[in-house]
């Protein structure tokens, strides 16, 4: 009587231990015999903070920076993130242009084109004088 008592519990999941009151615990054994096996939920991968550098865990609680970076412009976080996805594809980072450098190219462009201009008709009259 006891063997099969024994066996009875085994089977069901039970070990050895006397029945309590109240709800029985759920166990694996009958949670698998009624319903389909599940597969565990995998966790994403923790995500950093995306400031060059900082290897920070970032937070939905400060805009997906860390606490360290969460009172940095939106824009300047963007343009961390834009950078981060080039160098993961392989393609060139772009560069931080502020509007002082951006007003510098142009300056540098438009003397160089007027450079360009007033050496082509200079050249062109001493070519013809050699003629």
């Amino acid at each position: 009587m006891e063997r099969a008592r024994n066996a009875v519990a085994a089977a069901l999941g039970g070990n050895g231990v006397p029945a309590r009151r109240g709800r029985p615990p759920k166990s694996l054994a009958l949670r698998a015999a009624w319903a389909p096996a599940k597969k565990p939920r995998k966790k994403a991968p923790k995500q950093l903070c995306p400031v060059p550098g900082c290897s920070n865990p970032a937070a939905p609680v400060f805009g997906m920076v860390c606490a360290k970076h969460k009172d940095l412009p939106k824009k300047k976080i963007k343009k961390f993130r834009e950078a981060r996805r080039a160098k993961k594809l392989g393609l060139a980072v772009p560069k931080r242009q502020t509007r002082i450098a951006a007003k510098r190219r142009k300056k540098i462009i438009r003397r160089k084109g007027k450079a360009k201009a007033s050496a082509a008709p200079a050249a062109a009259p001493v070519a013809a004088a050699a003629t």
